[in-house]
């Protein structure tokens, strides 16, 4: 080889040793000098936890026993969270339903798309259709308290009021 390969090929080593010093720092919890003071060595077993770069030491099918105990548990919750997804889907999904059919008995469907949009819940909807409803039964009950007579027989009315 000649001394430029080796000076290239000495630069990666180097490249790759610092990512691999700072890799061991950030995962470890323990400072870049630590790491670099031990000088590349290995260590193993106690000697290996008592610097920091090992949680424990455990035999083989201990290891693969808790293994697959923290697996059994990490499938647990997941389906424990998918089941709540599931079942707060299913919860908004039965309150959108519900007020659609709130709207639409109400026959104001046009108010849909504004009570989702603000996460108005299925009370607070029924409160404002009563309320919208109430406004439109009093416009009502005053329009009809007008006779219900042609256009002629109003104004003859107007015209023989004031002339008395």
């Amino acid at each position: 080889m000649t001394s430029e390969s080796l000076e290239s090929l000495q630069k990666e080593v180097d490249r790759l040793y610092e990512m691999f010093v700072q890799l061991i720092a950030r995962n470890r919890g323990l400072s870049i000098e630590k790491i670099r003071s031990t000088e590349a060595g290995l260590y193993f077993g106690e000697k290996a936890v008592e610097i920091g770069l090992a949680d424990g030491v455990t035999t083989f099918f201990e290891f693969i026993n808790k293994g697959e105990n923290t697996m059994n548990k990490q499938t647990t919750t997941d389906l424990e969270i998918d089941d709540l997804e599931t079942d707060n889907l299913t919860k908004y999904r039965t309150e959108i339903v519900e007020l659609i059919r709130l709207c639409n008995l109400s026959r104001m469907p046009e108010k849909i798309g504004e009570f989702i949009e603000q996460g108005v819940s299925i009370e607070q909807a029924r409160e404002v259709l009563m309320e919208l409803l109430a406004e439109r039964t009093k416009k009502t009950e005053i329009l009809s308290a007008i006779p219900q007579n042609s256009q002629e027989d109003l104004m003859t009315q107007v015209a023989k009021s004031r002339c008395i």
